[in-house]
């Protein structure tokens, strides 16, 4: 029997401090103990409805207004509503992969079912005001949040760690690629 592809949409939200993403805001998983970053699936009836700023923002950023609803809820949940709304507008970026953790694949494969995860990635630079993470409320999902540089962080989801090392990297490293360049041709412009 052929396996029959499945697709699943889903978001995360990379909330940081400081121009080069210093420290991250993560949230520890009630089962498991890891950490990562706030993110979750994206429901298929989710709707809401936007601001115009926000709309011109999923607009100009080609980005599905679902995935931002989504992205805006996985947020406000798995912080007790300490964080909600983007107080900015985020960076984003998606990618694709075929990770799925060992319960959901055994689930996958007994349904003869390959599942492909589309991730829109919100990178979203927490605002300078005061927070107090005190006021956090366990949930059965989350049990702990924290602010602190990524390398302060053990027992990190394998998942998200390989996220962290790789494609975030990566698109950090594109992104800096691109602001060089567009200096470069700025600088070139006046030569």
């Amino acid at each position: 029997m052929v396996p029959k592809k499945v697709t699943r949409k889903k978001v995360l939200i990379v909330a940081y401090v400081g121009k080069n993403m210093e420290k991250l805001l993560m949230v520890q998983d009630a089962n498991t103990g890891e950490w990562g970053s706030p993110g979750g699936g994206q429901k298929r009836t989710e709707r809401a409805t936007l601001t115009p700023e926000e709309l011109e923002f999923v607009r100009k950023r080609n980005v599905d207004p679902n995935a931002y609803i989504a992205a805006e809820r996985e947020l406000t949940e798995e912080t007790s509503g300490l964080f909600s709304k983007f107080k900015s507008q985020p960076e984003t970026f998606t990618f694709t992969t075929f990770y799925r953790p060992p319960e959901l694949l055994a689930i996958d494969r007994s349904r003869h079912e390959v599942v492909r995860s589309v991730y829109t990635v919100f990178l979203y630079e927490i605002p300078h005001f005061h927070v107090s993470l005190n006021n956090f409320v366990p949930n059965k999902e989350i049990s702990a949040i924290r602010i602190a540089p990524f390398h302060e962080f053990k027992n990190v989801w394998p998942f998200y760690a390989d996220f962290y090392k790789h494609v975030l990297s990566q698109f950090l490293i594109q992104r800096k690629n691109v602001c060089y360049l567009k200096n470069e041709q700025f600088s070139q412009h006046f030569l």
